[in-house]
């Protein structure tokens, strides 16, 4: 759908953060009943709203808001630029969740960052 060289999205992030989410998917397929409450709140929550929920899970913090109020799309409108470097952070990757949030219904919009070293 969207794949901007030298840059990162959720659906191609590094090598070393897919292998450690990999490592710890293990490790959550083991301990599935320890995740029965969170799914239980995703079934009662009755937003749409994406920033909604990620506050309301406490996926995101207030910093991570205050730097999504200042995300923009592009022109075109098909993606949303983070202002900045990828670095692999907690915050980074909640930015780029954040971001599917300047979409619409029906028209996905892709958050990315640049990589360190493009």
């Amino acid at each position: 759908m969207f794949n901007p060289p030298s840059c990162v999205t959720l659906w191609k992030l590094p090598e070393a953060i897919e292998e450690e989410f990999d490592a710890r998917w293990e490790r959550w397929l083991d301990q599935a009943g320890d995740w029965n409450s969170f799914f239980a709140r995703l079934e009662t929550f009755g937003s749409t709203n994406l920033v909604d929920l990620l506050t309301n899970l406490e996926l995101v913090s207030k910093g991570d808001l205050d730097a999504y109020a200042r995300l923009r799309r592009s022109a075109e409108g098909r993606a949303v630029p983070l202002p900045v470097v990828f670095g692999g952070t907690d915050a980074d990757i909640a930015l780029l969740a954040l971001g599917f949030a300047l979409g619409e219904p029906g028209v996905l919009t892709i958050p990315y960052a640049k990589r360190p070293e493009a």
